[in-house]
């Protein structure tokens, strides 16, 4: 982040700085693809690896819509968004308290997108748009049923939100405008009394709980749930540090997160280029920081704390072997990068720090016969060449 240097600057040091600087729009870095291309050119890829697969095989040149709606519906073994059935108790709830035995399908909104770009991607191969297969009646079809269906199962509306302008900007504008009609003509005195800045009126309203606050109770209350309907049932006093590893692998039926196994080709692969059949669970980031919260949730509760199961030593034995696991299984590293110091403030240091040096040289040479100041004198004195 570049921060405005103080006092005035030069007219032409500023005109110079404005000259050099690179044109609007420009790169410094080297050209390498953005995210979205990333993104399109990898979803290209799975689709033609899909129809390389397809039973039997089929080419671009024979793909329709209805091709594309059968590859829509085969994405969704990788889906991670729960869809309630109308038969569930939590249809149409937006935050279930608990877990459920419903189907994990693709969201709506990933659909719509992926079919943008494989429909881009399709133009930007060269095929003629008339045969676009992506931008099939079909398939828009297709895409508002679910998009309807799902709004109806989760509870939710899928319709784009309107942006507002914040109404402080609004006033800031008015505000300005109003100080510069009032303000005094030039070569005035400005000695007046100045007006008071108005202050926006506090809000009257208390303090909305935090989100952390709100996923902790969330999760306890799945957790009592859970006890509850445990065969047979449970109460906080008998649960044990068993109990609560029995209900984090409970928890992989909600889970989000494809965990390769040791016989799947892409095991090890951070990106797989296309979906597998491995099964999905909760990823150990979610189970650590779930664990965090219920501690916290359970010493609020004015339970005793010697015997709080989800301090117990087999949990952090097991999410340590959850952790080893997805990581060789997923081919990434959860360790913690360490944030390293910025060189400005280093740079910064070191200077002030040479600076309030020498200045006590300085004052320490003036202290004695006064050749130091001499020196100083004789130093900024300009030369002349005879």
């Amino acid at each position: 982040m570049d921060s405005a240097s103080e006092g005035g600057a030069p007219e032409s040091n500023t005109g110079e700085a404005s000259s050099s600087a690179p044109p609007a729009g420009s790169s410094s870095g080297g050209a390498s693809p953005n995210r979205y291309k990333s993104q399109k050119r990898r979803d290209w890829n799975t689709f033609l690896q899909y129809l390389k697969n397809h039973k039997p095989p089929l080419t671009l040149a024979d793909c329709s819509g209805a091709h594309v709606i059968e590859f829509l519906k085969y994405l969704d073994r990788s889906g991670k968004t729960r869809v309630h059935v109308s038969g569930c108790p939590y249809f149409g709830h937006p935050n279930p308290p608990a877990p459920c035995a419903c189907p994990i399908k693709k969201a709506w909104g990933s659909l719509d997108a992926l079919i943008g770009k494989l429909r881009a991607a399709y133009k930007e191969n060269g095929r003629p748009q008339e045969s676009n297969p992506f931008g099939d009646d079909g398939v828009g079809i297709y895409l508002g049923e679910v998009k309807e269906g799902q709004a109806k199962a989760r509870g939710i509306s899928s319709e784009k939100k309107k942006r507002k302008r914040p109404a402080v900007v609004v006033t800031a504008a008015a505000n300005s405008g109003e100080a510069s009609s009032s303000a005094p003509p030039a070569g005035s005195s400005s000695g007046g009394a100045s007006v008071p800045s108005q202050q926006p009126p506090e809000s009257s309203s208390p303090a909305p709980t935090s989100r952390y606050k709100s996923q902790k109770w969330r999760d306890w209350n799945t957790f009592l749930q859970y006890l509850k309907n445990h065969k047979p049932p449970l109460t906080l006093a008998d649960c044990s540090g068993a109990h609560v590893i029995e209900f984090l692998k409970y928890l992989d039926r909600s889970g989000k997160t494809r965990v390769h196994v040791s016989g799947c080709p892409y095991f090890g692969h951070p990106n797989p280029p296309a979906p597998c059949a491995c099964p999905i669970k909760q990823a150990w980031g979610s189970l650590d920081a779930l664990i965090g919260k219920l501690k916290a949730a359970y010493k609020e509760n004015d339970v005793r704390q010697e015997s709080n199961p989800f301090g117990d030593e087999a949990v952090g034995i097991y999410l340590g072997e959850v952790k080893e696991g997805q990581a060789k299984a997923r081919g990434i590293s959860y360790g913690k990068k360490k944030r390293k110091r910025p060189a400005v403030a280093i740079t910064a240091a070191a200077v002030s720090l040479t600076g309030s040096t020498g200045a006590n040289d300085g004052r320490g040479s003036g202290g004695g016969d006064g050749g130091g100041g001499e020196v100083a004198r004789s130093a900024a004195a300009p030369t002349t060449t005879v």
